[in-house]
């Protein structure tokens, strides 16, 4: 009864069929469904074709490492083209940072004019301190034909060239729309009751595919500044 006897697999499957099932149910072909393509996307950017698996676990593990399933690691933070002060510039739009902030040398490009009596410690989020070197009170910022007077900050340095804050979110009467692809929209309030509603955030930006990276080589990111100390001059 021990004895082994050589057959094929051919011959295994035919003679069982309990492996035979479970060897068909293995080899089934799973589809993971195309990403839906936004309207108002770049048309240059096509959704992936659907990816074939064998193994349905396998295909749940890609949906997640891609950013297609329930879940992403990293979404791209949101960016608007703008008018300050009459020059169109790429800027950050982050409801976590409590003010409007540039960097000095662009606020000099831009042309602000600067009130330097101010006293105030800014706290990046990675807990970088510095002084702010001076405030714009009335920076003109325009989005889409949405003009907004809000006060700019300068600091020597910082992530971004200019980052609108919660004062410009408020300022604009502005909400934030996060999709499950990945995307996101701001609608701001325009002119005589109108509503203005931009895409901030592509459901195919490239930051929303990041891989993990073993410890000691993660990158950081940070775009958030908090006022500590406030004290403004006459003006």
């Amino acid at each position: 009864m021990d004895m082994l006897i050589p057959i094929t697999l051919k011959e295994f499957i035919v003679g069982c069929g309990l492996a035979r099932d479970e060897l068909i149910e293995m080899m089934k072909i799973a589809k993971v469904p195309l990403v839906e393509t936004a309207i108002s996307g770049d048309p240059k950017e096509e959704a992936k074709t659907s990816v074939l698996m064998t193994e349905k676990r396998k295909e749940e593990r890609a949906k997640t490492i891609e950013g297609q399933g329930n879940y992403f690691y990293v979404l791209g933070g949101e960016k608007l083209n703008v008018a300050v002060n009459g020059v169109r510039m790429e800027v950050i739009v982050d409801d976590g940072s409590e003010s409007t902030v540039c960097e000095d040398k662009v606020a000099r490009e831009l042309g602000l004019e600067m009130d330097k009596s101010v006293a105030m410690a800014m706290v990046s989020t990675n807990k970088l301190r510095q002084s702010a070197l001076g405030v714009c009170h009335k920076a003109k910022v325009v989005v889409a034909g949405v003009e907004a007077t809000v006060p700019v900050f300068t600091v020597e340095y910082y992530s971004s060239e200019l980052i609108l804050g919660r004062t410009w979110l408020t300022r604009v009467k502005a909400t934030t729309e996060n999709k499950r692809d990945g995307s996101q929209t701001v609608t701001v309030d325009g002119p005589e009751g109108s509503r203005v509603t931009l895409k901030t955030v592509n459901e195919f930006d490239q930051r929303h595919n990041v891989s993990l990276q073993n410890k000691g080589q993660l990158m950081t990111r940070s775009c958030q500044m908090i006022p500590e100390e406030l004290t403004l001059g006459p003006h």
